[in-house]
């Protein structure tokens, strides 16, 4: 049985990611977070990916934790403690 908990996942992309062609990193980030979520092991928080345009995502969660990815180049923002990080 494959392992899903959160660190299992990180080390299995850390793995992954060596032969991964140019401009898959971040789809493969993104599908992971999801898993991450899914598993229940994100803290109850959510997962976003838009394109923030290299600032701070735009919008306030309805979670007390989540992560934002910026598809315009790949920042990962954090929410916390009710803002952005």
């Amino acid at each position: 049985m494959a392992q899903c908990d959160a660190q299992s996942l990180v080390n299995q992309a850390n793995c992954i990611l060596c032969g991964v062609p140019q401009g898959m990193y971040l789809p493969i980030l993104i599908a992971l977070m999801c898993q991450i979520q899914a598993q229940g092991t994100g803290g109850g928080g959510a997962v976003f990916a838009g394109n923030y345009a290299g600032g701070q995502p735009n919008f306030t969660p309805t979670t007390s934790a989540a992560i934002a990815i910026d598809t315009s180049n790949g920042t990962q923002w954090d929410w916390y403690s009710n803002a952005w990080h």
